[in-house]
C-alpha cells in the first residue's frame, strides 16, 4: 500500500515540475538537430527570422519577457508562452496526455 502513495506523490512532483517549466526549442540557423531549453521564470519562448548575408537565418530559444516588445531591425521576432511553441509546426500534446497512462500503469503493477 505504500508503494502506491510513493509512486502516486513522485507522479504529482513530476507534473507540477512540468507544470512549472517553460520548454522551448533552442537553435541558431540551421535548427537542426531540434534541441530544447528550459527556460527560467522570467523568460518566454522566442522565434527571430534574420537576413543574414543574403541568406534567411532562425534563432529560437528563450528570451526576457520584456525583449519581446522590442524592435530589431531586419528581423521578425515571435514571442510566445506555451511548451514548445516556437516550433512552427504541429502543436505540443499535453504532457498529461502521456502521464496519466504511465500512472495508471504504476498502479496495476504495485
Amino acid at each position: 500500500m505504500n508503494r502506491r502513495y510513493i509512486v502516486f506523490t513522485l507522479y504529482v512532483c513530476l507534473l507540477i515540475h512540468i507544470g512549472v517549466a517553460l520548454n522551448c526549442f533552442s537553435c541558431e540557423d540551421s535548427c537542426s538537430p531540434r534541441l530544447t531549453v528550459t527556460c527560467s521564470n522570467n523568460e518566454t519562448c522566442y522565434k527571430i527570422e534574420k537576413q543574414l548575408g543574403g541568406k534567411k537565418a532562425k534563432f529560437k530559444g528563450c528570451l526576457a519577457r520584456d525583449m519581446c516588445n522590442t524592435t530589431v531591425v531586419g528581423s521578425v521576432r515571435q514571442c510566445c508562452d506555451t511548451d514548445l511553441c516556437n516550433s512552427g509546426t504541429i502543436p505540443h500534446v499535453a504532457s498529461i496526455f502521456f502521464f496519466g497512462p504511465v500512472a495508471m500503469t504504476s498502479f496495476c503493477l504495485f
